[in-house]
C-alpha cells in the first residue's frame, strides 16, 4: 500500500490518446485518460478484455509504433518531462532504468535461449549505473543478479541463473522478470495482469511480492487487472476502464462500499461469491458486449449496455468529474450511484 512521500506524483498522466488512422477513419483506442500515481502508491487499472487497459500501459511506455497511421495525444509526465515529447534514444534510457514494465507473458518476454543468469546480466549492463553515472560492467553485475533473485523470494538462485526460461514453473518466470524490472531501482513499475496465468497460491506469492517489494524501495505501481479481487487485496485506488476511457476513479476502499457507475456495479455484482452458503445457479452479467472502435456510441459509450440509460446518455458524452470531493471520487455518468 502506499506510503507518504513530499516529492510530488511519480507520474501524471493527461488527456492521454492513441490516435490510430485507416483509410477510413480515425480510432481513439485510449481516448482522454487521466490518472496520476504518488510514490509508493498502486493503481489498479481494472476492466473487461477489449476496455484499453494493455493499450494504456503501451501508450506510457511509447511502446506502440509511431508511424504515418498512429499518433499520441496528451501528456504522460515523469521525473519533470514529458515522456511523449523524448526522443526514441532518451525513450530507451527511460525503460527499464527508471519505468519498468512487468508483461503478462513472461514465456514471451523471456528469451528462450538465453539462460536467466545472462538475461539478469544483459538488463543490469544496458540500465543499471554506478553513482558516477557510468554503466556497470558484466563482472561488477554477477552479483547484483543474484540479489535481485533474493529479493524476488527465489532461494535456489545458482540453479536459476543456470537454468533455460522453460526449466522454470510460470510462477518463477513471473518472478524472474519481477527481479528484471527491479534491478535498476525504477520510480514506477507498470504490471500488465501479471498473474492471470498463475495458480492461486502462486497468485497470492506475487502480489504480496510486489507490495514487499513496494513497501521497501517506494516504487509507484499501476497495476493491470481483470480481476477484482486482485485490486481489493493490493490497490491504493482503483480507476475502471470500459471502451477506451476511464469512467469510475477512487480510493480501493470508497470503490468497493459505493460504486457509483452502472458499469462498475455490473462488474461488481459478476464477481462470484458464497452467499450464506446458498448457491446460484447463473452468474449476474453485463448484458451486451463491448462496443467496437469503429462504432462507438455519440453519448456515453455504455449507454447501449446500460439499464438506466435516458436520451442524454445516448446523446451526450459525461465527463470525468467528482461526485465526492471527501472521497476524491470521479464518475463519469449522468446517473451515477443510482444503481448502487
Amino acid at each position: 500500500m502506499s506510503s507518504t512521500a513530499d516529492a510530488g506524483p511519480v507520474l501524471q498522466v493527461q488527456n492521454l490518446r492513441l490516435v490510430l488512422y485507416t483509410e477510413k477513419e480515425e480510432l481513439f483506442p485510449v481516448d482522454g485518460i487521466s490518472f496520476t500515481i504518488d510514490p509508493g502508491e498502486t493503481l489498479c487499472l481494472v476492466g473487461e478484455s477489449g476496455s484499453g487497459k494493455s493499450l494504456t500501459a503501451l501508450t506510457i511506455m511509447r511502446l506502440i509504433e509511431l508511424e504515418a497511421s498512429v499518433r499520441y495525444e496528451g501528456s504522460v509526465i515523469f521525473a519533470q518531462r514529458d515522456v511523449l515529447t523524448l526522443s526514441q534514444r532518451e525513450m530507451n534510457s527511460l525503460r527499464g532504468s527508471e519505468v519498468a514494465m512487468v508483461p503478462q507473458e513472461p514465456m514471451s518476454a523471456l528469451n528462450p535461449v538465453l539462460k536467466i543468469g545472462r538475461q539478469l546480466e544483459q538488463v543490469g549492463i544496458y540500465h543499471v549505473k554506478d553513482r558516477k553515472g557510468r554503466r556497470q560492467v558484466r563482472q561488477e553485475f554477477h552479483e547484483r543478479a543474484r540479489e535481485a533473485l533474493v529479493a524476488v523470494g527465489i532461494r535456489d538462485v545458482d540453479r536459476v541463473l543456470l537454468s533455460y526460461p522453460h526449466q522454470l514453473s510460470g510462477g518463477m518466470q513471473q518472478r524472474v522478470l519481477i527481479a528484471m524490472a527491479v534491478i535498476a531501482e525504477p520510480k514506477l513499475i507498470i504490471a500488465d495482469e501479471p498473474t492471470t496465468a498463475l495458480d492461486v497460491t502462486t497468485q497470492a506469492q506475487i502480489l504480496v511480492l510486489l507490495a514487499e517489494l513496494q513497501k521497501r524501495t517506494g516504487v509507484g505501481l499501476l497495476l493491470i487487472t481483470h480481476d477484482l479481487a486482485v485490486a481489493a487485496q493490493v490497490a491504493d485506488r482503483v480507476a475502471v476502464m470500459y471502451a477506451g476511457k476511464i469512467v469510475e476513479q477512487a480510493p480501493v476502499e470508497e470503490f468497493f462500499a459505493n460504486p457509483q457507475h452502472p458499469y462498475s456495479v455490473g462488474l461488481l455484482r459478476s464477481v462470484p461469491s458464497i452467499d450464506d452458503g446458498k448457491s446460484h445457479d447463473r452468474l449476474n452479467a453485463i448484458s451486451g458486449s463491448v462496443p467496437s472502435l469503429s462504432a462507438l456510441p455519440r453519448g456515453c459509450r455504455f449507454a447501449p449496455r446500460c439499464v438506466l440509460a435516458i436520451d442524454q446518455c445516448q446523446s451526450e458524452r459525461p465527463d470525468l468529474s467528482v461526485v465526492d470531493s471527501a472521497n476524491a471520487h470521479l464518475v463519469a455518468c449522468w446517473r451515477p450511484g443510482e444503481m448502487s
